[in-house]
């Protein structure tokens, strides 16, 4: 595998001070597209940032054993890092509490999986965000572990090792790793001209200020 890039602690105080609907915007300028569909947070007032680390499922085979457990992948992990469990949108449970409590407990940022989970009672009691297609009690009898720490698609979107996320309660939106330092210099401006189109709602400014702020929350910044 490939060396993975880091997140550097600037740009994560940077993103942690986002919202993921600033990214939204500045997906839309740059053409790129990285949205989790139909997955939320455990806790509301969830909000994480991270590198992503992979695991994938796969229909059941049978056949063979996986290198190693998730347990000890997590223990590979960097602090910091999120774990993300692409599954194919199963109904099935490939997350418990005790996963999510291991994950914790080594510092990860949090995890992301497209499949439901189980213990959700647990999970909220965690300060560590977990984001889900929801609840569930169908253990993974459908689904088996099948790789580590390779691209895999979560909630129709593709995530490699090394991409960043961020989660809050609106959803979990993928940046991929190579254009991260693009989104992040037009984020800075789309936190701006926010600032100033908020300002002029709340006063009830003429509808062309209104117009113009919307056009360049949409124009790529030089």
């Amino acid at each position: 595998m490939t060396a993975l890039s880091t997140l550097s602690a600037a740009a994560r105080r940077k993103l942690e001070a986002m919202p993921s609907a600033i990214i939204t915007d500045v997906f839309l300028r740059l053409h790129l597209n990285g949205w989790m569909e139909g997955i939320h947070p455990v806790r509301p007032d969830s909000h994480m940032v991270g590198r992503a680390r992979t695991l994938r499922f796969g229909p059941v085979r049978g056949v063979e054993k996986p290198a190693q457990s998730i347990y000890a992948f997590i223990r590979s992990l960097q602090p910091g890092d999120v774990l993300v469990i692409g599954a194919d949108r199963t109904t099935d449970n490939v997350l418990g509490g005790n996963i999510a409590t291991c994950a914790q407990e080594f510092g990860l940022a949090g995890i992301v999986t497209d499949s439901r989970n189980r213990d959700f009672d647990e999970m909220e009691a965690l300060s560590m965000p977990v984001f889900s297609a929801g609840p569930a009690t169908r253990p993974p009898v459908n689904v088996e572990l099948a790789d580590f720490d390779v691209p895999v698609s979560c909630a129709d979107t593709q995530v490699k090792p090394g991409d960043v996320l961020i989660g809050d309660r609106d959803g979990v939106v993928v940046i991929a790793a190579a254009k991260l330092e693009a989104v992040l210099y037009q984020a800075d401006d789309v936190v701006a001209v926010e600032k100033e189109l908020g300002a002029a709602v709340k006063a009830q400014a003429p509808l062309d200020v209104i117009h113009g702020l919307l056009a360049r929350k949409k124009t790529l910044r030089a």
